[in-house]
């Protein structure tokens, strides 16, 4: 089984082609989606907004469930250091993940 790994403007959007990746297991789409989430704030960390991506891979549904999955993050236009917001949004996913 197999999980792919989508980004999606918003919930109900259509998602990126091609996928960002295939993963051999969820976790493995999980810590994808977050180095990608932390890649988009590193390249543009303000203004604060919606994030959201889409696994897609076995669940309750099926061998297509679809995993929705939002971060609201993001910085205000005039914080003078951006770079603190992606330090702490990598800090909590890595707290929340238990890395």
């Amino acid at each position: 089984m197999a999980y792919q790994l989508y980004r999606i403007e918003q919930l109900g959007a259509p998602p990126s082609e091609p996928p960002l990746g295939q993963f051999r297991d969820f976790d493995g789409a999980l810590a994808a989606r977050d180095e990608d989430l932390l890649a988009q704030l590193d390249r543009c960390p303000a203004p604060p907004r919606e994030i959201t991506h889409l696994i897609v891979g076995p669940g309750v549904t099926g061998p297509r469930t679809e995993h929705p999955i939002v971060t609201f993050a993001g910085t205000e236009m005039d914080d003078p250091d951006p770079t603190v917001e992606l330090e702490e949004t990598r800090a909590w996913l890595n707290r929340i993940r238990g890395r």
